[in-house]
């Protein structure tokens, strides 16, 4: 054969080949002639001298192979501030190649919130909600907490994490509540928006809020506003005041002031009330399977859906749930608020398409209706539904009071 350089091609472990110490890695050399190869190993600049070389195999066409390999301690191989190399030289020519671990699929977390008790808030009137993050890989996760205000960073913890032994990783984190906070989670926030401010002195921008005429100002999220440059040139500024579920259902009226010099001699003024005319009424919630007919094996998709219906006030937000973890709103469509008997009462459709292969094989789909006039110890109201039982599971959850943690 004629003279051929060789072309390499590195080894590397995966699975449980990676877990041991030290681990073994190689280079395959194949394709040269004649049978003359020699073998470099190298850690960066550093050459490396602890490798076995294999005898050359005589192909067909009349093309050698030849095989090294190199034992590396684990915790090296895993350091990704080290680089290894293999080279394979012979008269015809050199290769070399650089040798890493591969990168792992990512497996996405399955993810639990675990709320506090009764008994939680019996020492100091404080308890943690707890966040676990189970199942997934890399170790490179992190924890962010939300309240309906926004993004929460005091009273938060996390716990570290571990790993199991298929290489998978477990962690958590805590948020410290108070009792009040936790007993009272459907407060409402009010937002004033002032556009079109003159960009001069907007240190003097105030916005004031005010409940039912009265002449002592509410306490704002926003102390002070907050502010925002327009494309025109202009100030847009924002102030925020949190009212309870009580007072966001009663008749209240709140009054939101602006004033600033610069952009109008004498403040200006905007009135909210909300308009609770008839009695308030908790929805009625039916969770629909797809009848024999649309499961005949010939659609590739089926709908299911969820018929919330007689509750009032209007506001209701509806979701998805399949085997816990929360639907794309794409995936779903929710009509329009249906009004019955002159507004007293409306009702919505939410309807799902979920892949035939996936509801034949028993997965199961949860429709969550959140409405306030659920007490405050049953925050939202599911249906759940699976192939197996061809009926809805009528289910009232309770966040407050667990008894188990579903894993």
């Amino acid at each position: 054969a004629a003279a051929t350089a060789p072309t390499l091609f590195p080894l590397v472990p995966c699975g449980s080949g990676a877990s041991v110490d030290p681990v073994s890695v190689g280079c395959l050399a194949t394709g040269f002639s004649p049978d003359s190869l020699t073998f470099g190993w190298s850690e960066g600049s550093k050459e490396l001298t602890n490798f076995q070389k294999y005898p050359s195999v005589l192909g067909s066409g009349g093309l050698y192979s030849m095989t090294s390999q190199l034992s590396i301690p684990k915790a090296d191989w895993e350091n990704k501030d080290k680089m290894f190399y293999c080279k394979a030289t012979n008269p015809s020519g050199t290769a070399s190649a650089e040798l890493k671990p591969p990168t792992p699929t990512p497996l996405h977390p399955t993810v639990y919130v675990v709320p506090p008790s009764a008994e939680d808030f019996k020492s100091d009137k404080t308890a943690k909600i707890i966040c676990l993050a189970i199942g997934f890989s890399p170790l490179d996760v992190s924890f962010k907490w939300w309240n309906n205000q926004g993004l929460v960073t005091e009273g938060v913890e996390s716990h570290g994490s571990v790993k199991d032994e298929k290489e998978k990783y477990s962690a958590s984190s805590s948020l410290r509540v108070t009792e009040k906070e936790w007993r009272n989670p459907f407060n409402s926030t009010l937002t004033c928006i002032a556009r079109g401010l003159a960009d001069e002195n907007e240190k003097t921008i105030a916005i004031t809020w005010y409940k039912d005429n009265g002449k002592k100002p509410l306490a704002s999220v926003t102390p002070t506003p907050e502010l925002q440059y327009t494309d025109d040139g202009r100030i847009q500024a924002t102030s925020r005041v949190i009212i309870s579920k009580e007072e966001w259902s009663s008749n209240s009226t709140y009054k939101c002031v602006v004033a600033h010099p610069a952009s109008f001699p004498s403040p200006k003024e905007e009135t909210y009330r909300r308009d609770n005319g008839h009695v308030e009424r908790t929805p009625s919630v039916f969770l629909l399977p797809p009848s024999s007919e649309q499961n005949s094996g010939i659609r590739e998709e089926l709908p299911l859906t969820c018929f919330i219906k007689d509750f009032y006030p209007k506001d209701v937000y509806v979701s998805w749930l399949a085997d816990d973890v929360p639907v794309a709103e794409s995936k779903f469509h929710t009509t329009s608020l249906i009004e019955e008997e002159a507004g007293k009462s409306y009702s919505v459709y939410s309807k799902l398409s979920v892949r035939t292969s996936d509801w034949n094989s028993g997965v199961f789909y949860t429709c969550v209706v959140h409405h306030e006039s659920t007490p405050d110890s049953v925050p939202m109201i599911t249906r759940t539904i699976d192939s197996s039982s061809g009926k809805p599971t009528l289910v009232n959850l309770n966040l407050k009071v667990p008894d188990t943690c579903r894993g």
